[in-house]
This record gives C-alpha cells, sequence and structure tokens, in this order.
C-alpha cells in the first residue's frame, strides 16, 4: 500500500509547497486516522477506495497544515509589527524626554 499510495501523496505535497519530511509526517497522520475509522466501522470499500480515502485524509491535513503555518507567520508579522511600532514610540519618547532635559 505504501509503494501504492505514498507517491500520490508525496507528489501533492511537494507540489503545494511541502517538505519531504512533510509528506512522510502527513502520510503517517493519515494513514492512522484512515485505520482508526475502519477500527470504528466507519469505512466501508475495497482497497481502491481505502487507498483513495487516505489520499483524501491526508490532503485534507496538508491543507490544514498550510492554514496553520499561514496563521503563524501572519501572527509573527503582527507581533514583529507591534514591535517595531513600540521602538518607535520609544525612540519619541527618548527625544521629547531630551528636549525637556535640554528646556
Amino acid at each position: 500500500m505504501y509503494r501504492r499510495v505514498y507517491p500520490n501523496i508525496r507528489a501533492y505535497i511537494l507540489q503545494n509547497s511541502g517538505t519531504e519530511p512533510e509528506a512522510k509526517d502527513v502520510f503517517q497522520e493519515a494513514l492512522l486516522a484512515a485505520w482508526m475509522k475502519v477500527q470504528e466501522n466507519k469505512f466501508e470499500g475495497n482497497v481502491q477506495d481505502f487507498e483513495g480515502f487516505i489520499f483524501v485524509i491526508a490532503k485534507n491535513k496538508w491543507l490544514d497544515c498550510i492554514k496553520s503555518k499561514h496563521k503563524r507567520s501572519t501572527s509573527t508579522l503582527n507581533n514583529s509589527s507591534i514591535i517595531a511600532d513600540s521602538s518607535l514610540y520609544e525612540e519619541i519618547d527618548t527625544r521629547k524626554l531630551l528636549q525637556t532635559i535640554k528646556n
């Protein structure tokens, strides 16, 4: 199954800004999630259906990873802006303080 399913998942993730280690992680997570669905009797089908099922789970997990990365980078950007803004205020306050001392 690995030889049939993983190459497609790997290709999808690499084509969508992913890395080889991320593809391996997503594949493992998808396989585990699919297996749990089988154990819970929430999957009925044949081997080909199961392979497609794993791919869909992997695709959705990768999309979740991309969204998570985007949120983290946006958060980092916003925090950097706040830091930059606060240092600007500190500079302005320092100028006012120096002017006050000189006068």
